[in-house]
């Protein structure tokens, strides 16, 4: 989360495309390989989610097109 984290703090989390490129480049992150990336930016992309629906007072399945009821 180190290495991942200072490209989100302070930005629009809605431009979340942008954000996962730039953190990419961020200090030389693309030197790193797999799960030493990628698990930090899943972690800040679920928080994100979070944030998010929260803000919209809705449920994060709601985003996807809505729960499936089995």
């Amino acid at each position: 989360l180190k290495s991942v984290l200072p490209v989100f703090v302070g930005q629009d989390a809605r431009d979340l495309e942008k954000l996962l490129w730039d953190v990419y480049r961020h200090d030389s992150n693309y030197k790193m390989q797999g799960i030493a990336l990628w698990v930090g930016v899943a972690a800040v992309e679920m928080a994100l989610l979070d944030l998010l629906d929260r803000a919209a007072e809705r449920p994060v399945a709601e985003f996807f097109g809505g729960a499936k009821k089995r």
